[in-house]
């Protein structure tokens, strides 16, 4: 059980993110979900790049996210910052 902990929630051992595609940040986001890691997957979100995030937010089912209020409270919140302080107004 440890292993797929791991497995789900351990950067890279070189140290970088590893994220190069909007497929694979939103894979990572709905295991992080699932397993109620949501702490987790708020830091991922807040690391990523204006291009990544538009894709992602636009593909992401939010009514799940909503359904598991208020602990996914993190990671909604930090979609919203990220979202500000883009300067997005239109997805």
């Amino acid at each position: 059980m440890a292993d797929s902990r791991e497995r789900i929630r351990g950067p890279p051992r070189d140290g970088r993110e590893g994220f190069t595609s909007p497929r694979q940040v939103l894979r990572r986001l709905m295991l992080l979900s699932e397993g109620r890691q949501y702490r987790e997957a708020a830091t991922v979100v807040g690391r990523l790049g204006p291009s990544v995030l538009r894709s992602v937010v636009a593909d992401l089912p939010m009514d799940i996210l909503i359904e598991a209020l208020p602990h996914s409270t993190y990671l909604l919140e930090s979609f919203f910052k990220s979202v500000e302080h883009g300067g997005y107004t239109k997805y």
